[in-house]
């Protein structure tokens, strides 16, 4: 198990490289705005999504995937667990096994809509009971996907206390993981994410939005 460390800041202490990628997911196409109202929406909520975040729109520029790569494992040499890993079944999928090879983790994979449970995480044996086991995500909204892969490795023996993304859409993941004893580490959040890439109105609507959604969650 890797020594207590303090967890990483979620805002506003972004490292020089984390400011460096910033753009390059921009030009890279992990941003995607909609060109009308209602374009995107949450299939969950049915609430408009005021931007899309894909970091598997990442292809040929294979700078941005390291980098991507190399952040993830700085922030979880900042977490406490067991060099176990699992991946939710998002964009982050593609990212894992590059994490898990130069990060030296073990990676636990748990199905989509596992059925039945005991053939659900792949790769689970005994010696991972009561292992503490760090979640991946590309980017957390409500923490719904987190949390379903969660209940899984916590009912095979796991546990499981952190998670870590690459973008905190501030919209109540946080506060809702909190609920269920899992602390969200965030490589950036969703202001630093934006500000400065996009006018000032798109902006400061988003940060409304997001602001809605937090007390939404926390109520």
């Amino acid at each position: 198990m890797s020594s207590e460390k303090t967890p990483i800041s979620t805002s506003h202490e972004l490292t020089p490289e984390v400011k460096m990628l910033i753009p390059k997911l921009y030009e890279a196409g992990c941003m995607r705005f909609p060109s009308f109202p209602g374009e995107f929406t949450n299939t969950t909520t049915g609430r408009p999504i005021l931007y899309l975040f894909d970091i598997s729109a990442v292809t040929s520029e294979v700078d941005v995937r390291d980098a991507i790569v190399g952040q993830y494992i700085r922030a979880a040499a900042s977490i406490m667990f067991d060099n176990v890993i699992s991946d939710v079944p998002t964009s982050i999928t593609a990212y894992v096994g590059s994490i898990a090879t130069l990060g030296r983790y073990e990676i636990l994979t748990v199905k989509k809509n596992p059925k039945p449970f005991d053939s659900s995480v792949a790769g689970f044996k005994e010696r991972h009971r009561d292992k503490r086991v760090l979640l991946i995500d590309d980017a957390a909204t409500t923490g719904g996907s987190i949390l379903a892969v969660a209940r899984v490795l916590r009912e095979a023996g796991a546990v499981v206390r952190d998670a870590l993304v690459l973008l905190d859409r501030l919209e109540g993941a946080r506060e809702i993981l909190e609920k269920y004893d899992i602390e969200l580490h965030s490589i950036v959040a969703a202001d630093d994410l934006l500000r400065g890439q996009i006018d000032q109105a798109r902006f400061d609507k988003i940060m409304r939005e997001a602001e809605l959604q937090r007390k939404l969650a926390a109520s």
